[in-house]
């Protein structure tokens, strides 16, 4: 019963880390298209 509970806990904690670490890759991403768009704004002016 305990090792069940702990396997549970573990694929939990695996979950989260998963699920934050695509969280901190989407604001990378998110990040990145802005410095591109804004490369690109730059460009049409210039």
């Amino acid at each position: 019963m305990i090792s069940l509970y702990l396997s549970l806990l573990s694929i939990n904690l695996i979950h989260d880390a998963m699920r934050h670490r695509l969280e901190l890759f989407d604001k990378e991403h998110t990040k990145i298209k802005k410095t591109s768009d804004l490369a690109e704004v730059l460009l049409i002016f210039y």
